[in-house]
């Protein structure tokens, strides 16, 4: 071998070296990761909130990967839960549902999804395996079961009742920053409707805050449509629909003189004899919210409280 031979293979000796050591530190992290698994994914099991979801699981070892998650009103979505978590948190609050001008209340959907990644990270989804629908009508917690059959069939209970739901949006009577000269605090809630169904439209006390006891009036309005309530809540008014379209549930202060004016917490619950109302939209007067561009935005959390 010439000298010009052997400085042409320097080169390619160091490549083949460089190589190699790339394979060997492969090797040593697939061993180490396979010796000593890291956990990819991790949730906290202790989040609180309004409206927490707490699940429950008979779980004893991650045989079954699969990523549990919740959706509902105004584009609230929970975080993925994996069933490694639940191996180690058998009951898990997981996340929580927050009050605001933009209500909780209405159809959630809660579905379990089979894991096809390498770990139970949530990260890789396989088809749904399963799913619940219920109602959340109130400021409560919501208990989620979820179980796995020794063929690997998922099952998912709550102890919510099943749709059709009443959806409704709670709110405030009397918090009105910009009220002048004594005008009346005035709430609308907008919503969609087809002719022909048969709407109840109930307006309560929020039995979770304080009010004054005072009066107030409810009424719908829509499509040729106009109906009127007044006196002290609980309010119902009773409808049928005369034309598919938008309608309006309107929630005034009472100026009828010597009556007082309500002034606190209340619900605003809107209920088909048959289906759901799928969102009740507070408009741009109802405190808490603004319309930026036709989107409805919260501004501030409703008050809980009388003063």
């Amino acid at each position: 071998m010439n000298r010009r031979d052997s400085v042409n293979l320097l080169p390619l000796s160091h490549t083949t070296l460089k190589t190699a050591a790339r394979y060997l530190l492969g090797a040593v992290c697939v061993l180490v990761l396979t010796l000593f698994p890291v956990k990819a994914f991790s949730i906290d099991c202790n989040v609180a909130g309004d409206e927490p979801f707490s699940v429950t699981s008979n779980l004893e070892s991650a045989d079954a990967p699969a990523c549990l998650i919740c959706k509902g009103p105004w584009g609230r979505v929970s975080p993925f839960i994996a069933t490694l978590d639940l191996t180690e948190n058998p009951i898990c609050t997981f996340y929580a549902a927050t009050d605001t001008a933009l209500p909780a209340y209405g159809k959630w959907t809660c579905g379990v999804h089979e894991e096809s990644g390498f770990s139970p990270s949530c990260t890789t989804l396989a088809p749904q395996l399963t799913k619940i629908e219920f109602c959340l009508t109130e400021t409560t917690a919501v208990n989620l079961t979820l179980t796995f059959d020794v063929d690997g069939t998922a099952d998912l209970t709550v102890d919510k009742s099943a749709p059709p739901c009443s959806s409704s949006v709670p709110s405030f009577l009397g918090d009105n920053p910009w009220q002048v000269g004594g005008q009346p605090d005035i709430d609308t809630f907008g919503f969609t409707g087809t002719a022909g169904d048969e709407i109840t439209v109930t307006l309560e006390a929020d039995p979770q805050a304080g009010h004054n006891g005072g009066t107030a009036s409810l009424g719908v309005s829509g499509q040729s449509l106009l109906k009127v309530t007044r006196g002290a809540l609980p309010l119902e008014i009773t409808a049928t629909l005369p034309r598919d379209g938008k309608y309006s549930a309107i929630v005034t202060q009472s100026t009828h003189p010597g009556d007082p004016s309500f002034r606190g917490s209340y619900l605003l619950h809107i209920k088909l004899s048959t289906g759901s109302i799928d969102l009740i939209e507070p408009t741009a007067n109802v405190e808490g919210v603004r319309s930026i561009g036709g989107q409805i935005q919260v501004r501030q959390p409703r008050p809980r409280l009388v003063p």
